[in-house]
C-alpha cells in the first residue's frame, strides 16, 4: 500500500511539472504593414522597389513584390502599394496581366528536433472570384540563398517585366499549393510541394511531394473575403520534416522524409492569374502576417531540480 502510495504521488508530482517545460516561441516577423511605405527609391537589392515596413536600413524585414507580367504590378505605386484593405492598413498588388509573388525575409532560422516554424497571414481577392485553374495561390517558407544580382529586373521573377530571373536560382523549401477545380460553386485542393535548387521565381521548379495531397475544401475562393492562412514546418524525431497547411478547408498535413530542408529566412506568397489578369484585373491583399520560431518544449531547470529531489524522496521511502 505504502509503495503504491509513492508511486501515484510520483506520477502526479511529474504530471504538474510538466506544465513548468518551456518551449516560449520567438516572433521573427509580425506586420500588420501600418506604417509600412511602397519603397521606390534606391538601396539593397532585395529592397528596391519593394515595400519598406520599419524605415531601417538595412531593410531585412520589407517585402519585394515580383512578376513576369506587367511591369507596373511590381513598380509602379498604383499597382502595388499599402493602403485601406483587410485591417486598417494592407500590402496590396492590382494584378492586371499575369501571375506574381511577395516575399519577405526573416533571420536565419534552423529547425532541431522538435522545433516548428508557422506562417500565418490574411489574404483577400476583389472582383469576380477566382475559376478554375493551376496553381491560384501558394505559401511557402524557404532558405534565401546566397545569389542576388544587382539588377533587380532581372533579380526577382522579372520584377520589371518578363525577365528571365536568377535571383532565387539557389533557393530552397516547402510550398503548399492550392488550387481551385471546376464547378459550382467550385472547391480548392492543395498539395504540399518541395523546391530545390531551380531556376526562375520563387514558385517554379517545385516537385510534389509523393503522398503529400491533402483534403479538398467545399468551396471556391470567394471576392471580398478574409481568408486566414497557415503554414507550419515541423523537425520530426525520425528525420524528417511535417508540413501542415490549411487555407479556405482545404487541409494539408504530410511529411518530406527525403534530404529535407531545416534551415528557412524567408517567406513567399504566390497569387496565379486567377487572382487577376488582363482581362479581369483584380486587387489581392494581405494582412497580419507572422512567423513564429517554436523550440522544442525542455524542463525548466526550477522542474528539473523538483524532480530530482521527488525521484530521491521517493527512493529513500521504498527502501525504508
Amino acid at each position: 500500500m505504502q509503495r503504491s502510495r509513492i508511486y501515484t504521488i510520483a506520477a502526479v508530482t511529474v504530471a504538474s511539472l510538466m506544465t513548468s517545460w518551456s518551449n516560449a516561441a520567438t516572433v521573427l516577423i509580425n506586420h500588420d504593414f501600418t506604417n509600412a511605405v511602397r519603397n521606390v527609391g534606391a538601396g539593397p537589392t532585395f529592397s528596391v522597389n519593394g515595400i519598406d515596413i520599419d524605415g531601417v536600413t538595412p531593410l531585412t524585414n520589407d517585402y519585394v513584390i515580383s512578376t513576369n507580367g506587367n511591369a507596373n504590378m511590381a513598380t509602379g505605386t498604383s499597382a502595388s502599394n499599402v493602403g485601406p484593405g483587410i485591417n486598417g492598413n494592407s500590402l496590396f498588388v492590382l494584378n492586371e496581366a499575369n501571375a506574381f509573388s511577395v516575399t519577405a525575409r526573416f533571420a536565419n532560422t534552423s529547425l532541431a528536433v522538435g522545433d516548428s516554424l508557422s506562417l500565418t497571414a490574411t489574404i483577400r481577392t476583389s472582383g469576380a472570384a477566382p475559376t478554375t485553374g493551376a496553381s491560384a495561390f501558394r505559401i511557402g517558407l524557404f532558405d534565401r540563398g546566397t545569389i542576388e544580382t544587382t539588377n533587380n529586373s532581372n533579380a526577382f521573377g522579372g520584377a520589371t517585366g518578363g525577365a528571365t530571373s536568377n535571383g532565387y536560382s539557389d533557393d530552397t523549401g516547402y510550398v503548399a499549393n492550392y488550387s481551385p477545380t471546376a464547378g459550382s460553386p467550385g472547391s480548392v485542393s492543395v498539395k504540399a510541394q518541395k523546391r530545390p535548387v531551380a531556376a526562375g521565381n520563387l514558385f517554379a521548379g517545385v516537385s510534389d511531394i509523393p503522398g503529400g495531397a491533402g483534403t479538398s475544401s467545399a468551396s471556391n475562393f470567394a471576392a471580398d473575403v478574409n481568408y486566414p492562412v497557415v503554414f507550419t514546418l515541423t523537425r520530426t524525431a525520425l528525420g524528417s520534416v511535417s508540413i501542415s497547411s490549411s487555407v479556405n478547408g482545404a487541409v494539408l498535413a504530410t511529411s518530406d522524409s527525403t534530404s529535407p530542408f531545416t534551415t528557412f529566412n524567408e517567406l513567399g506568397l504566390f497569387f496565379g492569374s486567377q487572382f487577376g489578369n488582363a482581362t479581369t484585373p483584380r486587387s489581392n491583399f494581405i494582412d497580419d502576417v507572422a512567423v513564429t520560431f517554436t523550440p522544442a518544449a525542455v524542463p525548466e531547470p526550477a522542474a528539473l531540480g523538483v524532480l530530482a529531489l521527488g525521484g530521491l524522496a521517493a527512493l529513500r521511502r521504498r527502501r525504508i
